[in-house]
């Protein structure tokens, strides 16, 4: 009779160093994923108006639309030396921080702050693209990983749609990307100096008909 007895399968145990998924952490992936796109999408539906607007031509147009990938490429090898360094969750802190600083240069009237502020949030948006997927992969269990990369990448994917859709309405409201754009803000500027000129002249007319017999 054999004396060999088969081992009792062993329960499997969970990976004390990946937590099981909360709901504060699945909203957080999403709201980190809600911004990755959508300082970026607008531009092109907006491209011509930003051209008549702030003056560009056709090629600074284009090199405008380019810059993201541009710095793309020229950022995202940095990625992996800076989260080593200082860590991804810290790093993923800074670049949100660094892509708001970029949003309100770009709005900014001025074009040098323009492509400036594009550069800058590019390159924040090149170390989210970097620093999400490496996040997920590690603060999420193993069987969960798949099912919240979908989730956020459905969540950039459609939130880079409504951004698109509604920035072109929203800007000939007055209240879209173009509103805080140097287009707009010179043309506030030219529409609000003849309405502040128009007072003057007012009285300036005035003026002359009472010196006048």
């Amino acid at each position: 009779m054999s004396r060999q007895r088969s081992a009792p399968s062993a329960a499997p145990v969970a990976d004390p160093t990946r937590p099981a998924t909360s709901v504060g952490l699945v909203i957080a992936i999403c709201l980190v994923a809600a911004n990755l796109r959508t300082t970026l999408t607008g531009v092109g539906a907006l491209l011509p108006e930003i051209e008549r607007g702030s003056g560009l031509t056709s090629s600074w147009g284009g090199l405008l639309s380019t810059l993201p990938l541009l710095t793309f490429a020229a950022t995202s090898p940095l990625v992996a030396r800076a989260s080593h360094r200082w860590g991804s969750s810290r790093l993923l802190v800074a670049a949100l921080g660094v892509l708001t600083v970029g949003t309100v240069v770009r709005s900014l009237p001025s074009v040098i702050c323009l492509f400036a502020g594009m550069v800058i949030l590019s390159a924040a948006i090149a170390f989210g693209n970097v620093l999400l997927p490496a996040m997920i992969r590690r603060s999420v269990p193993a069987h969960r990983v798949q099912g919240i990369s979908a989730l956020y990448v459905t969540v950039m994917g459609l939130m880079a749609a409504v951004s698109s859709g509604i920035s072109a309405p929203l800007a000939h409201n007055g209240a879209g990307f173009l509103a805080h754009r140097t287009g707009l803000g010179r043309g506030v500027h030219r529409r609000g100096a003849p309405r502040l000129a128009a007072p003057d002249a007012g009285r300036r007319t005035e003026d002359v008909h009472r010196r006048d017999p």
